[in-house]
């Protein structure tokens, strides 16, 4: 006779047996390791966002790079690490470390492009923060073509859908009373 587990679920509780059984195990025990590490994240990127507004760079440094590393698990591809290297890239961008802030901004893109694929807006938003990291090392020559493919993005974006942008940006969305 095979084991069974109580599940509750939904705030019903079944009894399953078999295969059922070891895939709740399986699942309860997936999300009792990933959920306080989830946790952990959000911690860490709040301290650090409250101390990127308080200007206090160097704990909020500190506080990204802990947040990139549970983002960046090997065998993983957490969805937050974009937005990791995003943070990090912008305290080092301040800090005036370009080469750092670019090194995580391509990561950060190349991440985007696998998943989102390379017309999607939020792939342009990253073109354009790495053209202006290179700008801001004077190397205009590799930024321009980052510059004008963020450009056609959008512009795509708006001629497939002109009734969501204004000018390039979203529009605001208005709920119906």
């Amino acid at each position: 006779m095979a084991a069974a587990v109580r599940v509750r679920y939904d705030g019903r509780t079944s009894e399953v047996r078999g295969m059922r059984a070891f895939r709740a195990i399986l699942c309860a025990s997936v999300f009792a390791v990933c959920a306080p590490a989830q946790d952990r994240w959000q911690e860490l990127t709040d301290a650090g966002l409250r101390a990127f507004e308080k200007q206090r760079l160097a704990e909020a440094e500190r506080h990204f790079k802990a947040a990139l590393q549970q983002a960046d698990q090997p065998g993983l591809q957490d969805p937050r690490l974009p937005e990791s290297c995003d943070n990090l890239a912008e305290v080092y961008r301040l800090q005036n470390k370009p080469k750092e802030a670019e090194k995580l901004l391509r990561r950060a893109l190349a991440i985007r492009e696998a998943r989102l694929g390379p017309n999607h807006l939020q792939v342009a938003l990253n073109l354009d923060a790495v053209a202006g990291v290179l700008s801001a090392q004077k190397k205009h020559n590799q930024a321009d073509p980052l510059y004008v493919r963020a450009r056609q993005i959008r512009e795509r974006a708006v001629a497939r859908h002109p009734e969501t942008y204004v000018d390039g940006e979203a529009k605001p969305v208005r709920r119906q009373p």
